[in-house]
């Protein structure tokens, strides 16, 4: 079964992207990975964040 890019669900996020979703600066989403509020993952040099990740910070309002 193929899948066309219209179907495909995104499930995690660059940093960059992250801040867009979310509304944040890039920074702001660095600051909240390093003080461990922020879930992410490192695959080789790249630095991804899940979906569900972001889904947790905003129902948590942990960017207070």
């Amino acid at each position: 079964m193929t899948h066309t890019p219209q179907e495909l669900v995104r499930i995690g996020y660059s940093p960059d992207d992250a801040a867009k979703v979310v509304g944040l600066s890039r920074g702001a989403l660095y600051n909240l990975m390093n003080a461990g509020k922020l879930r992410s993952v490192k695959i080789g040099r790249r630095r991804v964040i899940p979906a569900t990740a972001l889904a947790e910070l905003l129902e948590k309002g942990s960017a207070k």
